[in-house]
């Protein structure tokens, strides 16, 4: 297993209309969320391919520079 990715800074995360569901296939360098700080949308990108298998986060919910997103299997 392997982490999709951590969060930059600190910022609103946006799960919605977005292929990282939870249970999706996911190819490297496919959008899985967006990163909300200070009104710049941050696309987050799977850094290999894999399913996504837990979402440590919820759509709109404040993240800490550093924190994990997505878990991938």
């Amino acid at each position: 297993m392997s982490w999709l990715d951590r969060a930059r800074a600190q910022a609103n995360v946006g799960l919605e209309r977005l292929p990282g569901k939870l249970g999706s296939a996911v190819r490297k360098g496919q959008v899985v969320c967006i990163v909300e700080a200070m009104k710049l949308m941050n696309e987050i990108e799977t850094e290999a391919d894999g399913k996504v298998v837990e979402i440590l986060v919820k759509n709109g919910e404040h993240v800490e520079y550093g924190q994990k997103l997505i878990r991938l299997a």
